[in-house]
């Protein structure tokens, strides 16, 4: 196989090269497979899955998937010493270049206390994969390493065809001539916008830029009584919940970062493409199927988090309604050479992906999963505070993430505890 990268896969890969981007997912387990058991499952997902068995290439300036004589996924297996040693192994993930030329752009590790509990972690170069197609190799490890366990027959595990570029599956409107004009409107508008935003921020504090930076991890939960009860308000005060946590994120690295002044931010927010394309992309796929949107909005002095909701829920619906997802995709190798290219300044001051609840099933077979996290590499261009936050077992879990040239852990610790303390007072 040589398939041509699409544009936003370009971008991942451009990311990968000047720094590191990788999505790291992993579950905790009650019950867990044998070393070799899990070998031949990540042998047999390989074989099934066509871009967990390439490499990157680069002819004539453009990009490719090529696969042939690419070795198998590497697995690491760590004698696990506590409940927290996997810290240690997602931020290496996170700071790890994977060898583009070489392949593959999928890694594992496996920490096991040899009886009973461990971790299964996932690391994969974003051009690869988005957080659904994580999702669901750990449904398919899962499920393989438990039919293996029982010796049972496997089946319904062939080897799938490539999914094309995500934009060559675009709703009619955002196709050809359409979609060229509609982008360049689109790259106009965010011109504007970076004229007005950088304009306004003369006199402000702006971060730092540290190309060298290594990203940290910071993980919570919030029990399931109070998510229920941040469910319900944002629900009642009409905005969605990505919304309310965005603008808690927000507003609380207002505070500690920039002594609460009232100055424009910029917020990313990740929309995932696979609902929308025609047709939609199957759930069994491995494709990077998502968009990064940037927005501006004005956070005032005495702002709290549901006006602030409000304005960002409207900002994004508006968007929605005009397709920009479409937009921002195609125009994501451009953005991100521009980023690279003048390395003057960051590409949000936050950044957010919120998954909505886990679809994964709670067992397969003898083992049970009791957590599921999933991080994405920051850089030193990238956002001061990024993060997932996602649903489980009825719970927010926040997998967040920031720079250790943008602050020490008891910064970002002040950050991560007033944003719950927002979300929870509200």
């Amino acid at each position: 196989m040589k398939r041509a990268l699409g544009k936003f896969e370009t971008a991942a890969a451009l990311s990968g090269e000047h720094a590191v981007w990788n999505i790291v997912g992993m579950l905790h387990l009650d019950g867990i497979p044998s070393p070799d058991n899990l070998r031949a499952a990540l042998e047999i997902l390989q074989a099934r899955h066509p871009l967990l068995r390439v490499r990157l290439i680069l002819e004539g300036g453009r990009h490719y998937f090529e696969s042939g004589d690419v070795p198998a996924i590497p697995m690491n297996v760590h004698q696990r010493r506590d409940d927290d040693h996997w810290v240690e192994i997602v931020e290496d993930y996170l700071n790890f270049k994977f060898e583009h030329s070489q392949g593959p752009l999928l890694q594992c590790a496996f920490l096991t206390d040899g009886q009973k509990k461990g971790e299964v972690i996932l690391a994969a170069q974003h051009s690869i994969v988005d957080g659904p197609s994580v999702e669901n190799l750990f449904r398919e490890l899962m499920t393989l390493c438990a039919l293996i366990e029982s010796t049972a027959d496997i089946d319904s595990f062939e080897p799938l065809a490539p999914l094309p570029p995500v934009e060559e599956s675009f709703p009619s409107g955002f196709q050809g001539f359409d979609l060229k004009r509609k982008t360049l409107g689109y790259f106009g508008s965010q011109m504007g916008d970076e004229f007005a935003y950088q304009m306004k921020l003369r006199g402000k504090r702006k971060p730092p830029i540290h190309l060298d930076a290594r990203g940290r991890v910071l993980h919570m939960r919030t029990p399931e009584e109070q998510t229920k009860s941040i469910v319900r308000r944002a629900r009642q005060q009409r905005v969605t919940l990505n919304s309310a946590i965005n603008a808690a994120v927000l507003l609380s690295v207002q505070k500690h970062l920039y002594a609460g002044t009232e100055m424009p931010f910029r917020f990313m927010s990740m929309a995932d493409l696979r609902p929308y394309i025609e047709p939609p992309a199957p759930p069994d796929q491995v494709a990077c199927y998502i968009s990064p949107l940037r927005y501006t909005v004005q956070v005032m002095t005495d702002d709290t988090v549901w006006p602030l909701a409000r304005r960002i829920n409207e900002q994004i619906y508006a968007s929605t309604k005009r397709g920009e997802k479409f937009l921002a995709s195609v125009m994501g190798e451009q953005f991100m050479r521009m980023t690279f290219g003048m390395k003057k300044f960051r590409m949000a001051t936050t950044a957010l992906s919120y998954g909505g609840a886990s679809k994964l099933e709670p067992e397969f077979g003898p083992y049970k999963i009791t957590g599921v996290h999933g991080f994405v590499s920051n850089f030193g261009l990238g956002p001061e505070f990024s993060g997932q936050v996602s649903i489980f077992n009825d719970e927010l879990w926040w997998d967040m993430l920031y720079l250790d040239t943008d602050m020490d852990r008891e910064m970002a610790n002040q950050i991560f505890d007033e944003i719950h303390s927002i979300l929870v007072e509200a």
